[in-house]
């Protein structure tokens, strides 16, 4: 399966993805600073991972050097279009190519853009991207119960 990834890179990654209001990037090294900040957050650590203690810095880099950076994932930073301000961030990972599934996840970690539509358009263009360019059959989803904002955004 990586070397699926490392020989189809650019068709399962491009470099952006353009919507109406966001733009997905790869991520870059120099976002750590910011992802970072936002696992230090107790409500995002709550709504991401179903705890109020803040990940570990060293937990955070493995996260970043693996998931978003990492050669099994697609993984993309999420900017406002107009600011190209880093609010976020979405990824695709377990990419089983050979049955056509992947699973979803997205954080938005600044609370000021919270409730806005950002998380509604992340996930309509990567669905998008899954079903309609790389031809996915299934994308997986978990959300916990309490997290409405973002069941709200899922459906």
């Amino acid at each position: 399966m990586v070397e699926q990834m490392v020989v189809d890179r650019e068709r399962w990654q491009p470099g952006e993805i353009v919507g109406r209001r966001i733009v997905l990037r790869r991520h870059r090294a120099e976002n750590l600073a910011v992802v970072s900040r936002w696992y230090r957050d107790p409500e995002v650590a709550r709504l991401t991972r179903y705890q109020t203690r803040p990940m570990p810095r060293e937990e955070v880099e493995r996260f970043f050097q693996t998931r978003l950076l990492g050669p099994d994932s697609v993984a993309y930073a999420i900017h406002v279009r107009l600011t190209d301000r880093l609010i976020g961030l979405t990824t695709f990972s377990s990419l089983d190519p050979d049955n056509g599934s992947v699973l979803f996840h997205i954080t938005l970690g600044e609370r000021d853009v919270w409730g806005q539509g950002y998380g509604t358009e992340a996930a309509s263009l990567m669905l998008a991207h899954a079903f309609e360019r790389l031809g996915l059959h299934r994308v997986g989803l978990s959300v916990f119960s309490f997290n409405e904002r973002a069941i709200r955004s899922y459906e």
